[in-house]
């Protein structure tokens, strides 16, 4: 369910912007940030991996799914919820490889701020830089 109320948010999110005359986000599919090739020991270890860098970056697992690939975090400071989501799928492009995504969402007195795959807060850039690391890119 909470994973059903990330997706409806980051949708709403989308659908606002979408809905704006000069909004300048395209509809379409998430770019993966990095792209790692596959461990031997398969892709729970990879998201177990991902999740040990996450927390360096401040956030809180919030659910995890590990047979589905993904895991959901939080952060809260005083005003405001930073909502992450990390997934991972393989790669149709080079298979034995793996897309890692991950999406944002800032959510002030409790309603989305923003969401999408490039916030700039430095919760998120914290993550995305350890996700990065993850995959040996500076």
């Amino acid at each position: 369910m909470r994973v059903f109320t990330a997706v409806m948010i980051l949708l709403t999110c989308r659908a606002v912007r979408a809905a704006t005359p000069n909004c300048s986000v395209p509809f379409e599919r998430p770019r993966p940030l990095v792209e790692v090739p596959a461990t031997p020991a398969g892709p729970r270890v990879m998201l177990e991996q991902l999740n040990t860098r996450a927390k360096h970056a401040g956030f809180e697992l919030d659910q995890a799914e590990w047979s589905k690939g993904y895991l959901t975090y939080l952060k809260r400071d005083t005003k405001k919820t930073y909502r992450a989501i990390v997934w991972i799928v393989p790669s149709f492009e080079r298979p034995g490889a793996y897309e890692i995504f991950v999406m944002s969402c800032v959510l002030a007195n409790g309603f989305p701020d923003r969401c999408d795959e490039a916030a700039t807060e430095q919760p998120f850039a914290q993550l995305r830089q350890e996700v990065r690391a993850y995959a040996g890119l500076p």
